[in-house]
């Protein structure tokens, strides 16, 4: 009876677990969620095995926090603890790389903070620059045939064309912004702009003198007895003659000082104001100039200098020092080597450095044509033509992409 009643039971649980998998469609190795512990069956007679019925652990697999796809590791199977699953349940992995949190940032939209920004301004706020580098490694625009780019405002302006082949000159003002040439030692530019020897030439009669110096180390001429020389190199009776006799006078160049002695007879003292070295010179030394306190003429200390850099690149500024911009080191000198222009301005030059000018070239405003040697700026060395000696004239060419010369 007791068998009778075994069988019965463990008939009655297959067919509840047949009719569990028909209206489910779960089947024992099909994945659920564990409900709770093995159950098992408490009649234990020795005569037949226990009935475990084995509720299958939960096998779904699970990624960590954090991670967005499925899970890069490798899963672990471990078998179920009844042998009924030969593959096993699947776990997650527990590698580290698994349980750090995922930190990479999802927003692709992140603003660029080292983006170049163009320097060619705008219309709208009145600084738009038609021409000349942006800022960012190319150029606002280009200007037209004929036109040369103006560095400093960044516009286009009329190209000028030397006339030195034109005027046969050889050195001189070359009617735009350069000149023709430069002489050599002893030699200077006449006023026909060919060189001449530098041989000096009295000003007397070009400043009217008939006594004095005559600016060349020599003398315009000696005046007769009771006449003396003046101070503008006329021969008088009147020795104080062009002197300021409340005020006292400076020579032009501020060396030395008129004073008269009313007399009688009238005398002219001239003090050598360069050689004073009373208290009176301080640091700087001595030379003429008018005294707003005493209100004369006198031998003072020199005004302090005040360097004079405007519109200047390069150059003197006016006080023994050198103009230091931009465009120059800390020793104010151009960079790259360039050559500094009689009107202050860095200019290239057959050889130098490129600096700024790359392969597509330059036109200056005297129509010179400057390219680099290399593609890439800051290499290389300068390339320099004359567009006006082979009568041709420096352009953007739309074509080829670069500034050459071209026909007139």
């Amino acid at each position: 009876m007791k068998l009778l009643s075994k069988l019965i039971l463990v008939s009655s649980l297959a067919v509840a677990l047949a009719t569990v998998s028909a209206c489910t469609g779960f089947g024992p190795a099909d994945v659920v969620t564990d409900v709770g512990p093995d159950v098992v069956d408490p009649v234990d007679d020795g005569n037949l095995p226990d009935v475990v019925v084995d509720v299958p652990r939960d096998t779904t697999v699970r990624d960590l926090p954090g991670e967005d796809t499925a899970d890069a590791g490798t899963d672990t199977f471990v078998p179920t603890d009844d042998g009924a699953n030969d593959e096993g349940v699947a776990v997650p992995d527990a590698t580290p790389d698994d349980v750090v949190p995922d930190t990479t940032p999802t927003d692709t939209n992140v603003p660029e903070t080292d983006a170049c920004i163009l320097q060619c301004g705008s219309l709208e706020n009145g600084d738009l620059r038609e021409c000349g580098s942006d800022g960012c490694g190319g150029e606002c625009g280009y200007c037209d045939y004929g036109e040369v780019c103006n560095i400093a405002d960044g516009m286009c302006k009329t190209i000028c064309i030397p006339d030195c082949i034109e005027k046969g000159k050889a050195c001189g003002d070359d009617g735009c912004t350069g000149n023709c040439g430069d002489c050599g030692i002893n030699y200077k530019c006449g006023i026909d702009f060919q060189c001449h020897p530098d041989i000096c030439e009295p000003d007397c009669v070009e400043a009217g003198k008939e006594c004095g110096e005559d600016g060349c180390g020599g003398s315009c001429g000696q005046c007769g007895e009771s006449r003396v020389c003046t101070v503008g190199g006329k021969c008088s009776a009147d020795a104080c003659y062009g002197v300021d006799l409340e005020r006292n006078t400076c020579s032009l160049d501020g060396r030395y000082l008129y004073i008269c002695n009313v007399g009688p007879p009238q005398s002219l003292l001239q003090i050598d104001c360069y050689a004073q070295t009373g208290a009176q010179c301080g640091e700087r030394g001595c030379d003429c100039h008018y005294n707003t306190w005493s209100g004369d003429n006198e031998c003072i200390e020199k005004p302090p200098c005040v360097p004079d850099c405007a519109g200047k690149q390069c150059g003197d500024d006016g006080c023994g020092g050198l103009c230091i911009t931009s465009e120059t080191d800390s020793q104010g000198l151009c960079d790259g080597g360039w050559a500094c222009t009689f009107d202050f301005k860095c200019r290239p030059f057959e050889g130098a450095e490129c600096v700024w000018i790359d392969w597509v070239g330059w036109c200056w405003a005297d129509n010179w044509l400057y390219t680099c040697s290399a593609d890439t700026m800051g290499q290389g060395t300068i390339i320099a033509e004359n567009c006006t000696a082979s009568g041709k004239i420096c352009y953007y060419n739309s074509g080829s992409g670069q500034r050459i010369c071209g026909s007139l």
